[in-house]
């Protein structure tokens, strides 16, 4: 399901917006200013945006162009009851909105604009993805040139934050995947060694991102920072 968020002061309409935009698999989270939105993005991240234009303190404007700044290639809607040509252009080219809606916003309209930008952004992420081969054990890189040959820990992990909720696990999850002779689990130590060894192999082929894909999270443990499609 998809997360977004709504910002809007008025109560009334966000909570018809949130509640129609529900009926078609989207998970909505309600902001009536700025302020509240930092609060909201804090707690869980999203990519999807729905911003009126007048909200107190901080104009939906000029929220939209910090989102813009720090989320490329979030999807933003602002809703607007102006319908001046002046405002649809302020919105496109200072808010860096995806779409500049008037109110009444058409609701069957909301939907498939969010629909296409959900689309964009699973083809982005697609095409920036790396590739999992859960028979063979190997990794591709997203342009295909660099193909990693893994050991069955090394799939296991990748496949286990892959599969995870926030792409993140605890060490102790992790460590609980790989059980021994002796019925225990492996050590946190045993575990680090096989994340470093995973970096280096992804550092010999000259990867960038090698010390970023797998990520220790202070309190939390290990997430995956990467797109990884899984392939039979």
């Amino acid at each position: 399901m998809t997360r977004l968020v709504i910002v809007e002061d008025d109560a009334l309409l966000r909570q018809e917006i949130a509640l129609h935009l529900g009926g078609y698999g989207f998970v909505v989270e309600e902001a009536n200013s700025g302020s509240a939105l930092n609060d909201l993005i804090l707690r869980e991240p999203s990519n999807f945006f729905i911003i009126d234009i007048n909200l107190p303190v901080e104009s939906g404007i000029e929220i939209a162009n910090r989102i813009r700044k720090s989320q490329p290639d979030a999807g933003i809607v602002i809703l607007s009851a102006r319908t001046g040509i002046t405002d649809k252009i302020a919105g496109y080219r200072n808010g860096g909105a995806d779409f500049f809606l008037t109110k009444p916003v058409v609701p069957t309209e909301l939907v498939l604009v969010l629909q296409g930008l959900v689309n964009r952004s699973e083809n982005r992420q697609n095409q920036s993805a790396w590739q999992l081969s859960l028979h063979d054990r190997v990794l591709r890189s997203p342009n295909g040139d660099t193909v990693l040959r893994l050991t069955s820990k090394e799939k296991e992990l990748i496949l286990a934050l892959t599969q995870a909720p926030k792409k993140t696990l605890s060490s102790g999850e992790l460590c609980d995947l790989f059980i021994n002779s002796e019925g225990m689990p492996m050590t946190k130590h045993a575990l680090e060694e096989v994340i470093t060894r995973l970096r280096r192999k992804l550092k010999g082929c000259d990867i960038t991102s090698a010390d970023t894909m797998i990520q220790a999270v202070w309190g939390m443990g290990y997430q995956l920072c990467t797109v990884v499609v899984l392939m039979d």
